[in-house]
């Protein structure tokens, strides 16, 4: 029995000292891991030098003139333009538009329900036409100018 015991220890000692190659692996597979293994140690660090510090100037911001896409002259002073709304309105709908177009400097604006068109008046000098067009896209509207 105790020689049993002492061959087991033995067995198990023996063991320990082999590292596990994950099953009966070939010699070859075995030699080509050390290989890589050994291929990653072999990295050479070189000593990192030190720069000199160098004075870098600071650009300043210099702002840039910006250049309009088109030199056409803007018409200051009332305009009239009509737009028409792809939606339906009714009545209700087109007191409300005409109540928020109003507070938003529209001097006179009325919608014909029949035909679904919108006629503004404004001065292009405090409104454009692109803050109405906003303005009625977000009331929920798609709108399109007519000439």
């Amino acid at each position: 029995m105790k020689k049993l015991l002492s061959l087991l220890l033995l067995t198990v000692f023996l063991l320990t000292l082999v590292p596990f190659t994950g099953g009966w692996a070939a010699p070859a597979e075995a030699k080509a891991k050390k290989r890589i293994v050994r291929k990653a140690k072999k990295k050479v660090r070189r000593p990192i030098k030190k720069k000199k510090a160098r004075l870098v100037k600071k650009r300043r911001a210099v702002a840039k003139p910006v250049k309009k896409k088109y030199n056409v002259p803007v018409q200051a002073g009332p305009i009239s333009q009509q737009y028409s709304l792809e939606e339906g309105v009714n009545d209700s709908e087109a007191d409300r538009i005409v109540n928020e177009l109003r507070a938003l400097g529209v001097k006179d604006a009325s919608i014909d329900v029949n035909t679904n068109t919108l006629s503004v008046d404004y001065d292009s000098a405090e409104l454009s036409s692109v803050s109405i067009i906003q303005k009625l896209k977000g009331l929920g509207y798609t709108v399109k100018r007519i000439n």
